[in-house]
């Protein structure tokens, strides 16, 4: 891609999420979901999905359980 790779500090990330209540906006588009899936990862508490179009929330969610 013609830049370096992005090398993320998942020590620190965990100490900022686990055992929190994360709460995403946009939760049910490609970019939203992704990170969803991402947090969920390092154990937070619980995730708050926020999104306007509920079919692919309630996909989401199902995924998720």
């Amino acid at each position: 891609m013609g830049r370096k790779p992005i090398h993320l500090n998942s020590e620190k990330i965990e100490a900022e999420l686990c055992g929190k209540v994360i709460l995403v906006t946009g939760a049910a588009g490609s970019i939203g979901s992704g990170i969803v899936r991402q947090i969920a990862d390092y154990r937070p508490a619980e995730i708050v999905l926020l999104d306007q179009a509920e079919s692919p929330l309630y996909d989401l969610q199902n995924e998720l359980k």
